[in-house]
C-alpha cells in the first residue's frame, strides 16, 4: 500500500506521521513527536588549559551534521521517504487577503506576484514565494489570501531535509496543513462555520472558517497565561470582522498549548459568549483501516497528519511552496531531461536538414521559422510525449503551418500576413517597457491608415514608460495614449499608434 509521511520541525523539535492506504481508506502507521534538538548547533572545542591562546592559534570548531536526528528515526522505524511533505512555519509568512480580476487559476498564479506588490513595503517581491487560497470567486473576479514567504526560508528548510537524504514532494504552510486535518474530521462536519486556534512557539495562528472554506488568516505573538485570554479574544473578534462573513461562527477549537490550558479555555469562553472546545482530528469512521486498532493520533500532530493527507491526494488549500528553482523533481529527472532535449535537439537539426534538401518549401526562411516553432513544442514534450519519426516531420510541418494561418486569419478580423511585422515590433516594445501590468482587450492593424488602435488597461505608472518604448521604435511614428482611471485603480488605455512604410524604416 501506498504510504505518505508529514513532517513539521523547527529547532527543538520534530513530529512526523506516516499514513498508508489512500484518501478513501488508510491507517496511521507511525506518527512521533522527537522532542531532541532537531537541527544540531554547531560545538566550540575549548582548550583543556586556562592560559589564553596566542593570537595566530585558530578556534578549532566541530559541526555535527544537521538533520542526523531525523536520518536515524527514518531508518530505525522504516519510514518511507517517496512521499513526504513538510511544512513551513506560517509565523515567517506575509499574509494578504485582496480581490484579483481573474478566475483562471493559472492565470493568476502569473499576475499573483505584480498584485501582491501593492500590499508589501520595503520587502522585494522577486525574494518571496507567493501563493494563494482561493476563498470565492464572482463573475470576472476572484477573493484571495494571498501568502508571501522568503525563499531563502524555503530554501533552508529545503536543504536541511535533504542533509537527512529526504527529497520532499510538497511545501506548505503550517496553518494551511492544520485546516486539511480539521477538514478530514468529525468536529469539521458537525462545524462547518468556527474559528481554528493553534498556538505553538509563541505564536497564536487563528483561522475563521466559514461554510467549510477559509475566510480569514491571521497570525499574532501570544503567550499562554489565563491572563492572557481577554487578548486572545480581541485577535480572535477582529479576525472575524475581517472575514466579512454573513453570519458568525458558532465555537472555537483550540488546539496544541492552547487547548492544553483549561483556565484560558473556560476564561475565552465567557468572553466570547460560544463554546470553546479542544480540537480533535479524528476522522470519520468509514475513512478508518484500523485492523482492530482505534484512531489515536493526538491533537497537537494535526499539523503533520494533515501533511500525511496531502500526499493522500486529499489537499484542501492547494498550496505549494516548491515554485521556480524549488520546483520538486524526482532523482535523475534532471539528467534524463537534458538527454531528451538533446535528442529533440539532434533530430530537430536532422529534420531542417532534410527540408533544405527536399525542394518542396519555396519560402526556406518562413519554413525554417515554424521548425523553430516545433522545436519548442517538442522540447516541451520532451519528458513524455513521441516525437514524429523523420517521415513524418515534413507532413507535421505542413500542417503546423496550415494552424498558424488559420489562428492568424480567422475571426471576425483577421490579421493580414504584412501586419505580423507591425505586432512583432510592438510586443518587443511592450518588453522593452518593463510594463508591470498589461491587460490586453484589442489589436487593430490597419495598413490603409497606417495605424495601430490598441486598447487594454495597465497601471497608471507604466504608460509613460510605455509611450517612451514605442516612440523610440524604427517602425512607429508617433504612440498618442489616451486613458482614464478604472474603479480598481486601473488605467483604461487606448494607443493609436502612426506606422511607418517600409521605405523610411531604412532611412
Amino acid at each position: 500500500m501506498p504510504r505518505s509521511t508529514g513532517i513539521q520541525f523547527d529547532g527543538e523539535y520534530a513530529r512526523i506521521v506516516e499514513l498508508e492506504g489512500n484518501s478513501r481508506k488508510f491507517k496511521a502507521r507511525f506518527f512521533r513527536q522527537k522532542t531532541t534538538p532537531f537541527v544540531s548547533q554547531p560545538e566550540v572545542s575549548k582548550p583543556e588549559s586556562t592560559a589564553p591562546l596566542p593570537a595566530e592559534t585558530p578556534v578549532q570548531t566541530v559541526t555535527q551534521k544537521p538533520a542526523g536526528t531525523l536520518a536515524e528515526l527514518f531508518r530505525s522505524e522504516n519510514i518511507s521517504k517517496d512521499q513526504v511533505i513538510t511544512a513551513v512555519d506560517s509565523s515567517n509568512a506575509i499574509i494578504r487577503t485582496l480581490t484579483i480580476p481573474l478566475t483562471n487559476p493559472d492565470q493568476i498564479r502569473r499576475a499573483i506576484k505584480f498584485e501582491f506588490e501593492n500590499f508589501i513595503h520595503n520587502i522585494p517581491v522577486d525574494g518571496l514565494v507567493i501563493d494563494f487560497y482561493r476563498i470565492s470567486e464572482e463573475k470576472s473576479s476572484s477573493r484571495l489570501i494571498t501568502f508571501g514567504i522568503s525563499k531563502n526560508v524555503v530554501a533552508s528548510h529545503i536543504e536541511t531535509l535533504e542533509t537527512a537524504d529526504i527529497n520532499p514532494v510538497y511545501v506548505e504552510l503550517d496553518i494551511t496543513a492544520f485546516f486539511n486535518a480539521f477538514s478530514f474530521s468529525r468536529q469539521y462536519k458537525e462545524n462547518p462555520s468556527c474559528v481554528l486556534v493553534l498556538i505553538e512557539n509563541k505564536f497564536a495562528k487563528i483561522i475563521v472558517v466559514n461554510e467549510g472554506i477559509i475566510a480569514a488568516v491571521r497570525i499574532v505573538r501570544f503567550e499562554v497565561t489565563s491572563g492572557n485570554a481577554a487578548a486572545l479574544c480581541k485577535h480572535v473578534e477582529s479576525t472575524v470582522f475581517s472575514a466579512d462573513i454573513a453570519s458568525g461562527p458558532a465555537c472555537v477549537f483550540m488546539a496544541d498549548a492552547g487547548a492544553q490550558n483549561t483556565g484560558l479555555t473556560a476564561q475565552m469562553q465567557e468572553l466570547l459568549g460560544m463554546p470553546v472546545k479542544e480540537l480533535t482530528v479524528e476522522p470519520p469512521a468509514e475513512f478508518l483501516d484500523g485492523n482492530g486498532q482505534e484512531f489515536n493520533i493526538p491533537p497537537d500532530m494535526a499539523v503533520p497528519y494533515g501533511l500525511a493527507l496531502k500526499g493522500l491526494d486529499y489537499d484542501k488549500s492547494g498550496l505549494d511552496l516548491r515554485q521556480e528553482q524549488y520546483k520538486y523533481q524526482k532523482r535523475f529527472d534532471l539528467l534524463k531531461k537534458a538527454v531528451a532535449v538533446l535528442l529533440c535537439l539532434t533530430l530537430t537539426l536532422l529534420g531542417l536538414v532534410t527540408i533544405s534538401l527536399s525542394g518542396e518549401i519555396k519560402a526556406l526562411k518562413t519554413k525554417e521559422d515554424y521548425v523553430r516553432d516545433e522545436q519548442a513544442k517538442l522540447f516541451s514534450k520532451a519528458t513524455g510525449s513521441p516525437l514524429p519519426n523523420d517521415s513524418d516531420a515534413l507532413a507535421e510541418l505542413v500542417k503546423f503551418e496550415d494552424r498558424i494561418k488559420t489562428a492568424v486569419g480567422g475571426g471576425d478580423h483577421p490579421l493580414p500576413v504584412s501586419a505580423m511585422e507591425y505586432c512583432d515590433e510592438l510586443f518587443l516594445r511592450i518588453e522593452k517597457a518593463k510594463v508591470s501590468y498589461l491587460l490586453l482587450k484589442t489589436l487593430r492593424v490597419s495598413n490603409s491608415q497606417k495605424q495601430i488602435i490598441m486598447t487594454g488597461e495597465m497601471q497608471q505608472g507604466d504608460i509613460q514608460a510605455l509611450t517612451n518604448s514605442l516612440n523610440a521604435s524604427d517602425k512607429f511614428k508617433t504612440s498618442l495614449p489616451n486613458y482614464t482611471m478604472t474603479s480598481d485603480n486601473k488605467a483604461a488605455f487606448t494607443y493609436t499608434i502612426s506606422l511607418k512604410q517600409k521605405e523610411e524604416h531604412k532611412k
